[in-house]
């Protein structure tokens, strides 16, 4: 399956997001030092939905954190748009493993929440609060506080959080992994559902990175799933998903995504056993 060998990216467009021979190294002065990540270089062009897969442990989360601007790299350097990051960076949504809501404030008020804090709320980010409320289907829940809701809606809410002020780069760092697979299977589609829309909206796809344990979730998001080894994490390959869009549940059971799912499988044992 030539298609599925990639390791510069396959999209003519924009570079968003340039990881450049980044190592990153916890405690690099004491003997308790991890190396968490290796020599990681990856393109990621704007509007592309990419997955991050690898074993635990492995630095997904750092990879992250990094591009975010939340922790630096031991070596190399990481740029978002032109700019390379040395600290936080703006106009990024973060989506964690956790929905992290406030349990004090009702569902509105939590998407509203970063708008709030900047003192940059108003009557139409109101209005925009609740029409992401209403595209992710928590129609009626405005109200309702974190602690009334399911695990996936409260997910959903996060994800409304992560988009109030429409960030053109969205990092998600395994969003569903603690849901049951009928809801994550849900959740999916429902993700991928505003990914399209905002490119519908007319200003373009966001740019999505997205960590995720799961191979067959990764693969069915994503445009690109980029593999990484056990740690210190390395990038073993990045790998075209050469799939329609848009996403259908029974794509899963087609001949393609089955060959691409045994592929990272056996590209992450392969190198779990050298």
């Amino acid at each position: 399956m030539e298609e599925r060998k990639n390791t510069t990216g396959d999209f003519n467009g924009e570079c968003h997001v340039g990881v450049k021979s980044v190592d990153k190294v916890y405690n690099p002065s004491l003997e308790t030092s991890v190396k968490a990540l290796e020599n990681i270089s990856l393109e990621i062009y704007r509007g592309r939905f990419v997955s991050v897969v690898g074993p635990s442990g492995c630095g997904k989360s750092t990879l992250l954190r990094l591009i975010a601007g939340l922790s630096p790299p031991t070596r190399g350097k990481v740029i978002v748009g032109e700019e390379e990051v040395n600290g936080p960076i703006q106009n990024v949504g973060f989506v964690f493993q956790k929905p992290v809501l406030f349990h004090w404030r009702k569902v509105l008020e939590n998407v509203l929440a970063p708008l709030s804090l900047k003192g940059e709320k108003s009557k139409d980010s109101e209005r925009k609060a609740r029409e992401l409320l209403s595209l992710t289907g928590l129609d009626g829940f405005e109200d309702r506080y974190p602690t009334e809701l399911s695990g996936g809606m409260q997910q959903r809410v996060s994800i409304c959080r992560a988009l109030i002020t429409d960030p053109p780069l969205l990092l998600m760092d395994e969003p569903f992994g603690a849901l049951d697979a009928f809801t994550r299977d849900k959740m999916n589609l429902e993700l991928l559902k505003i990914w399209r829309k905002s490119k519908e909206g007319g200003k373009g796809s966001k740019t999505v990175l997205f960590v995720t344990h799961d191979i067959e979730e990764a693969i069915f998001l994503a445009d690109n799933v980029v593999s990484l080894s056990e740690r210190p994490g390395r990038i073993l390959e990045n790998i075209s998903v050469a799939l329609t869009r848009p996403r259908e549940i029974d794509q899963k059971t087609a001949q393609k995504f089955n060959e691409l799912e045994e592929h990272i499988y056996h590209l992450m044992l392969g190198d779990s056993e050298n």
